[in-house]
């Protein structure tokens, strides 16, 4: 199970939100993706079996690169999705905050025509790229280019981009999403704001920017966090959870 109220609610209306919360009360073992959707379960299910298989990360592919770019901007890395739950009209008025006090390129990862929308209705005054249908390795070096991946979700079952950021050796700036609680750690590897704050995200946007220390410590913590979300580790909780069951 890796689905929230919210993304089903915003999917599937109340109906399908009805659905879900009946589903969990079904006399199943669940397998799921993180502490918070475990406790949805749980809620619901007081008697559930429960485990949990956080999802993992490639460090073959996620992993620090050498910068290339020439730009001398700091730059602001977001995905955007369309949906108000993942927040992007929170990400967009925190960056044209932060440009107005110090000038950033956003590397946008999305639809172009998504993003040509956002260009229309919202407006751009910072400098921008964007990039679309992006394969992992593409990812994984957009990511290491930025000096901070901005993420703004007001919920996830789990939240995987900023933990492949991290794994990368780029700061995070983000919301607390409920799923990233099991390896998000605010001041230690994120700076945490909650969901919607504007103003908490500028400010976080800017202390990351601007101090070099809170940086190299936010990026050494974060690498360290990358590391216990193998794939390998995965597959371990995921086979021992079938093996009980059985």
């Amino acid at each position: 199970m890796q689905d929230f109220p919210e993304l089903v609610e915003g999917n599937e209306g109340k109906l399908g939100l009805n659905m879900f919360y009946h589903s969990l009360k079904l006399p199943f073992s669940f397998i799921t993706v993180s502490s918070y959707a475990k406790q949805l379960i749980v809620e619901n299910n007081p008697t559930a079996k429960v485990t949990i298989a956080h999802p993992g990360i490639d460090l073959n592919i996620f992993r620090p690169r050498k910068a290339n770019s020439q730009n001398q901007k700091k730059r602001i890395m977001v995905i955007l999705r369309g949906s108000r739950v993942k927040g992007d009209e929170v990400a967009l008025e925190v960056l044209r905050n932060v440009n107005k006090k110090v000038p950033i390129h956003v590397v946008f990862v999305g639809g172009k025509s998504l993003v040509r929308h956002y260009s229309k209705t919202i407006g751009f005054d910072f400098e921008y790229s964007v990039f679309s249908n992006v394969s992992d390795e593409v990812l994984a070096k957009l990511y290491s280019s930025s000096d901070v991946f901005l993420h703004t979700s007001y919920a996830e079952s789990f939240g995987l981009p900023p933990l492949e950021a991290m794994a990368c050796g780029t700061p995070v700036v983000m919301t607390d999403n409920k799923g990233s609680r099991d390896y998000a750690i605010d001041g230690f590897n994120a700076l945490i704001s909650q969901p919607g704050d504007v103003k908490s995200l500028s400010d976080n946007l800017l202390k990351v920017i601007q101090d070099d220390k809170l940086r190299e410590r936010m990026i050494e913590n974060g690498l360290e966090t990358a590391k216990k979300f193998t794939w390998a580790k995965t597959v371990e909780n995921f086979e021992k959870a079938l093996k009980e069951i059985n």
